[in-house]
């Protein structure tokens, strides 16, 4: 059994977002949203 890598892991998350570099992915998440909304979003951002 070997351990999953973090793309799986982060695609098991965010089904719906295209396997990129973090960097990329929240650069683009960022960009997508500029300010933070004050309802829930369906894909909360990444932050560890």
């Amino acid at each position: 059994k070997r351990e999953p890598s973090l793309f799986e892991h982060m695609d098991s998350l965010y089904p719906d977002t295209p396997r990129s570099p973090p960097s990329q992915k929240s650069a683009r998440k960022q960009n997508h949203s500029p300010k933070p909304s004050p309802s829930p979003s369906p894909a909360p951002p990444i932050r560890k």
